[in-house]
């Protein structure tokens, strides 16, 4: 089953640049930022302080056509930007200016958390487009401006750049973004939860099974921390452990459907029928048309010695493929699997109830689709 990825908060992480906060900075901006001005500079610091952002980007812009070395011109682009909101473009002038002359950043430096907002935003924003690259790149020039940040603010940065990582497939990098998290804010969960899918998916799970534990001394009701918890135990061969870790993320998110299916197959596991029973009906209560859970339903139907319930829910998985039609041809390996454990349980039924010719008939497809 497929892990789920913790999802961003955009709208936590933009609270950071109120209104208010933009129009003192942008304020502060003006007297710190001399030097003779052209018209266009003069003209966009006077729609800045009018908040008219769009005038102020269209002045900026003709004075970088004019002069395309002028890093005023793009630092001021890039607060007009940040102003409006736009903060992919203005995280692209801000690096533009500094591509231009390195000790500009003494300047971002001036409004550090200002520029860590800037280049933090455009990360997320990157990151929810899928532009992988980009945003590794904005999250890392969010960096250079911590100083200014408190902690947690300082965690999230590194979090976020810890999932673009991952997502890049650079685990290792990953992992040192996530460790640098929680020392920054020890208290924050997602943090915990992070570094935990690092070491399940290089099936390190004793040490998974440890942050997570610590994951929830900080937060008991989080079904994802439970939810992977269970996981790793399971992979752990602590089975009881993990039982208990996916009735728990049942409880926290009913509709979590891998809990229900993991759940299942430890009670099948376990051979207790009855159990798992109630387990994959309840799933199937959520999702009536998964194959594989009917698949494993029927198995423990076939166990508990309910033969025309297995033979109505292999006769359903059957139709859901494609019919009783059995040519080997058109259909997906997924698919021929299905159909063949359905045909072997459907036959195993109809032999045990005493119908041996259509027992015959199912053993027959199921050599068909084994060719």
């Amino acid at each position: 089953m497929k892990m789920q990825n913790a999802p961003i908060n955009r709208d936590k992480m933009q609270s950071f640049l109120s209104f208010t906060v933009y129009c003192l900075l942008l304020t502060a901006y003006c007297l710190l930022l001399t030097g003779c001005a052209s018209t266009f500079m003069t003209s966009g610091k006077i729609a800045v302080q009018q908040q008219d952002y769009e005038k102020a980007i269209a002045d900026f812009k003709k004075e970088i056509e004019t002069n395309p070395s002028n890093v005023d011109a793009y630092l001021w682009l890039g607060k007009a930007y940040g102003a409006d909101k736009s903060y992919i473009e203005a995280a692209d002038a801000f690096t533009k200016a500094q591509e231009i002359d390195s000790s500009v950043i003494s300047k971002l430096e001036k409004d550090a958390y200002f520029s860590w907002a800037i280049y933090n935003n455009a990360g997320i924003e990157l990151m929810n487009q899928e532009k992988l690259d980009p945003s590794r790149a904005a999250f890392e020039s969010a960096t250079a401006f911590l100083s200014a940040c408190k902690p947690e603010e300082s965690a999230s940065t590194y979090t976020s750049l810890g999932f673009v990582y991952s997502k890049l497939d650079n685990d290792e990098k990953a992992k040192e973004c996530y460790e640098k998290a929680i020392t920054l804010d020890p208290k924050n969960p997602q943090s915990y939860l992070n570094l935990a899918k690092y070491y399940i998916g290089r099936s390190e799970y004793t040490d998974a099974i440890s942050t997570l534990e610590k994951a929830m001394e900080w937060d008991s009701l989080n079904a994802d921390i439970t939810y992977f918890l269970g996981i790793s135990y399971f992979e752990n061969k602590e089975n009881d452990k993990a039982k208990e870790a996916f009735k728990r993320t049942i409880s926290l998110d009913p509709k979590k459907e891998n809990a229900y299916f993991n759940l299942g197959a430890i009670l099948i596991k376990q051979k207790k029928w009855s159990e798992a029973i109630n387990i994959f009906e309840q799933l199937l209560g959520i999702t009536p048309d998964d194959k594989e859970s009917l698949i494993f339903l029927a198995g423990a139907l076939s166990e508990a010695k309910q033969y025309k319930r297995v033979i109505d829910i292999c006769t359903q998985v059957i139709d859901l493929v494609g019919g009783d039609k059995v040519e080997g041809e058109g259909f997906s390996d997924k698919d021929k699997r299905h159909l063949a454990d359905a045909y072997i349980y459907r036959s195993g039924a109809y032999s045990r109830l005493g119908q041996h010719k259509k027992s015959k008939q199912d053993y027959k497809k199921v050599q068909e689709l084994e060719k």
